[in-house]
C-alpha cells in the first residue's frame, strides 16, 4: 500500500469564510495509508499507531488500521469544534478538530483536481485546544458515515 492511498473518506469538512483571517472550502476528509519518518514528523495511520498507541488503548481500540479509523471517527463528530492557530506566514493554516472528551485530529489541506481534501496529519489524545475556533463539525450524513 502507498503512503497516499486513501483507507476511507471520515467526514465533510464545512466551508469556513474568510472572517476567520483564511479561507478553508468545503472538502472531504480523508485517512491515508501515510508514513513515519520520525517523532512529530509524519501522517495517516503509520504515524498514528507509531506515537498514539496509549490514545487507541485508552478507548479500547486496536493497534492497527481498523482503531485509528475509529479512534479518528469518535474525535470527527457532529458538534467537534475546529480550531486554527493561524502560525503558518504563508496561510497554509491547518485546521484542528477538537472533540473535548476524546482528542485532537490535525488536518492539511490539499487541492486535488480542483477539489480541496483535508487529510489527517495526525490524531491524539489532548483535549485543550489552540488557537480561534473557527466552526464546528456538521451533522453527518448517510453518504460520509
Amino acid at each position: 500500500m502507498s503512503k497516499n492511498d486513501v483507507v476511507k473518506v471520515i467526514g465533510i469538512f464545512p466551508l469556513l469564510s474568510e472572517q476567520y483571517r483564511a479561507y478553508f472550502p468545503a472538502g472531504q476528509i480523508v485517512l491515508k495509508h501515510g508514513e513515519h519518518k520520525r517523532v512529530n514528523h509524519g501522517f495517516g495511520v503509520v504515524h498514528i499507531l507509531a506515537e498514539h498507541k496509549a490514545d487507541l488503548t485508552r478507548f479500547g481500540l486496536s493497534h492497527d488500521e481498523i482503531g485509528v479509523t475509529l479512534y479518528v471517527e469518535m474525535i470527527l463528530q457532529s458538534g467537534a469544534k475546529i480550531f486554527s492557530e493561524f502560525s503558518d506566514v504563508r496561510g497554509n493554516h491547518r485546521p484542528m478538530i477538537v472533540y473535548s472528551r476524546i482528542g485532537t485530529v490535525v488536518l492539511e489541506r490539499k487541492e486535488v483536481e480542483g477539489e480541496s481534501v483535508y487529510s489527517v496529519v495526525t490524531a491524539f489524545g489532548r483535549t485543550s485546544p489552540r488557537g480561534t475556533q473557527i466552526g464546528t463539525m456538521p451533522q453527518k450524513n448517510k453518504s460520509t458515515q
